[in-house]
């Protein structure tokens, strides 16, 4: 196929940045904003170009159509530019929110996680078992805009943990913040419990009754189950992972943009 080098084309590197010195930041809004910095590959980060500002609309999937899409583009920029905000970008994303079952170890500014997914097939179309990371370039970099590779090198690469000692304390108040949540709720259904028991040894008892009864005791037993659990969880944390390199997951490679094929 001969050498495939003449497709190849170096990605920027593009970085978001907080939104200064605008007429935007002169107003009262609660809306999500960024300037993207681009760099050109192999430039330095004061050769970058600093773009518009840009508001981050996001929807559920299959909510908005493009033409409804663009017509309120059109309706805020309309007025933005009568409250004197110009040169600003309207874009709009799609995705959904969900709750982690290990939210406890979620990481924060001292994580160097973002999220991960499987790589399902390699670049053979051989079957994967790799899980990878995506974070910001910045995070596990010391230099933003420095190109990192430590394949086939010799020097000790940057361990790459799931969060760090704040946020794994952080973790386990919540697992007790839960825990006293839970326990909370089983002892006002255990309250609830009481009325439909004395009726049932007066005698004064229906079908509703008993039904009313069977679903407060459901209730309980899913606040007990969720309380033993989390007990669970946070004995396992403690014991195994209290230590800062348990969280250690792997190590840094290579954290430059990958070239794309165009």
């Amino acid at each position: 196929m001969g050498d495939p080098d003449w497709q190849i084309h170096a990605t920027p590197l593009k970085f978001a940045r907080a939104v200064h010195n605008t007429p935007l930041n002169k107003k009262s809004y609660s809306i999500s904003t960024a300037r993207f910095l681009t760099i050109p590959d192999g430039e330095d980060v004061k050769e970058g170009t600093l773009g518009p500002v840009v508001i981050w609309i996001s929807v559920h999937p299959g909510s908005t159509s493009v033409e409804t899409a663009h017509e309120i583009s059109q309706k805020n920029l309309k007025i933005l530019a009568g409250n004197g905000v110009d040169e600003v970008e309207v874009e709009w994303c799609e995705g959904v929110t969900s709750r982690l079952t290990a939210s406890a170890l979620l990481p924060d500014v001292q994580g160097t996680g973002g999220f991960y997914f499987h790589e399902v097939i390699d670049t053979d179309d051989n079957p994967s078992d790799k899980v990878l990371l995506v974070t910001n370039h910045y995070v596990v970099c010391e230099i933003e805009n420095k190109k990192y590779d430590y394949r086939g090198t010799s020097l000790l690469h940057p361990k790459i943990r799931i969060c760090g000692p704040r946020r794994f304390q952080r973790g386990l108040d919540e697992i007790n913040s839960a825990t006293i949540s839970e326990g909370i709720d089983a002892t006002e259904v255990g309250e609830s419990i009481k009325e439909p028991n004395a009726q049932r040894e007066r005698g004064d008892w229906t079908e509703a009754d008993a039904k009313e009864l069977r679903k407060y005791l459901a209730k309980l037993d899913e606040h007990e189950a969720a309380m033993l659990e989390l007990g669970k969880l946070y004995s396992e944390l403690t014991t195994n992972w209290a230590d800062i390199t348990r969280p250690t997951i792997g190590a840094l490679e290579y954290p430059s943009p990958p070239s794309r094929l165009t």
